[in-house]
Order: structure tokens, then sequence, then C-alpha cells
């Protein structure tokens, strides 16, 4: 079974693997979605697909960056206690 984004080319390798006549195999699988937020699923056998989304990466947001504290030039021993 191949999963990939919609509108762009089917990838040549499988996203899940055949286990078996009857085999029941959860997988899970990172994949992007298109510009109209779906994936195509191809399967070279008859199959039943339960797909599920249980998280999605939301665009970056770079952060400004800064030292909380500076430690390249050493800042002495750590007081005890």
């Amino acid at each position: 079974m191949r999963v990939w984004p919609c509108g762009s080319a089917e990838p040549e390798t499988s996203s899940v693997n055949f286990m078996g006549v009857g085999a029941v195999e959860p997988n899970a699988v990172v994949v992007p979605v298109d510009a109209t937020g779906e994936v195509c699923v191809v399967s070279s056998a008859e199959t039943d697909v339960v797909v599920d989304v249980s998280a999605w990466f939301d665009a970056a947001v770079r952060e400004a960056t800064g030292r909380i504290v500076d430690t390249r030039y050493g800042i002495g021993p750590v007081p005890g206690g």
C-alpha cells in the first residue's frame, strides 16, 4: 500500500507492507497533505483501510533567538546547596 499527497507523483516504495491473508496490522505513516488537505492511498490488492489522523505539523514559526546564560567564556563553579 502506498500513501502520498494527492497531486504529486505516486511513490515507488510502499508505506505499509502485506502481512498475510486476514492479518490486521496497525501501522503509522507520516505523510504530508496536498494543497487541499488530501492524501491518496492505493493498494495492489483488495483490502480494507482505516485512516486516522492522530497529529499534524503546523507551519513553522521562527522565534527570536537569544542566550539565557552565556557559557562560552565560563561562569565559574556552580554553587552548592
